[in-house]
């Protein structure tokens, strides 16, 4: 059970949730309401399609919220203004709450512009941003279930289904608990088992991996592998000055050969810094790919004249 360490209304329940239209008290009925009132909006949500034309920023998050919660809770929909804790998991504090939903939302805007993700990508991808969104905690109840249609609209949109029908919802939040770091205790945050089991229920919308679209700069390579595989790599990548600073410069270097080879320098320094195995395995291939296509047509050019 949740617990807060202070509430709005003190005159009130010293626990918020029962903080319900229909003035209920006792905590087992409120839950056998809340979860029947909750099931039945998020299936006239999902039926309807209310979600299709909306962005997936914070103000959608609070729409999934208000329309599964509104006939219960004179908050629904609101940014809570409560600490929230469970067991060992202590959410974000409410003096930090705005800018961590704000610095989470700038980077999923960034991660919905990349198109065709590979599974294994988006499984990537859908994890941070659970478990992101899992350590916010930005309401005072509902948080997992306005989460999880949510997600589902993101993968979506990125041609995946999530069929969170196929894994128990114990074993999942334990996942979930792992990867916010409740075992922290035992070794810090954990994401494999999350990752696990989103595996066992990501599938592509016509049932066939996608196939990774041809780099053709080292942007894609920062945005695709490091982005999407580690995030302190990317944050070393962007904050030495050394390695390439835009687009346009990266343009200009991939018109000569000599520019080719500047850029699998730059990416085989960038490799150094990475802890991640895959990432650096990703960034081999990339330059070997540059070398291969873009060397390559530089002697054939040189050849003809």
């Amino acid at each position: 059970m949740l617990k807060y360490d202070r509430t709005p209304d003190k005159k009130k329940s010293q626990v918020p949730y029962l903080d319900n239209k229909l003035g209920i008290t006792n905590i087992e009925e409120m839950l056998k309401v809340d979860y029947q009132i909750s099931f039945l909006r998020a299936t006239e949500l999902l039926n309807n399609n209310e979600l299709e034309n909306k962005p997936l920023n914070i103000d959608t998050l609070c729409f999934i919220h208000k329309k599964l919660f509104d006939d219960l809770y004179p908050w629904a929909g609101q940014i809570r203004d409560v600490n929230l804790s469970k067991g060992y998991s202590t959410y974000y504090y409410v003096e930090n709450l705005q800018s961590g939903i704000k610095e989470v939302f700038k980077n999923f805007q960034k991660d919905c512009k990349i198109k065709d993700l590979t599974l294994n990508e988006f499984i990537e991808l859908f994890c941070y941003y659970d478990t992101e969104l899992y350590i916010i905690h930005p309401f005072r109840e509902g948080n997992s279930r306005t989460r999880r249609i949510f997600m589902q609209e993101f993968a979506k949109r990125a041609g995946y289904l999530v069929d969170y029908s196929k894994i128990d919802q114990k074993e999942l939040r334990k996942a979930e608990d792992e990867a916010y770091g409740y075992s922290s205790i035992l070794g810090g945050p954990n994401m494999l088992n999350l990752k696990i089991m989103f595996s066992k229920i990501i599938t592509p919308v016509k049932n066939q991996e996608k196939e990774i679209l041809k780099n053709n700069t080292v942007e894609q390579i920062i945005n695709r592998y490091l982005w999407i595989y580690d995030r302190e790599g990317y944050d070393k990548w962007m904050n030495n000055k050394t390695f390439l600073q835009g687009e346009d410069e990266i343009k200009e270097l991939l018109k000569s050969k000599s520019g080719v080879e500047k850029i699998c320098k730059l990416l085989e320094r960038t490799k150094q810094g990475v802890k991640t195995l895959n990432v650096r395995n990703k960034a081999d291939k990339f330059i070997i790919a540059l070398k291969k296509n873009y060397i390559k047509n530089y002697d054939e050019q040189n050849c003809k004249q």
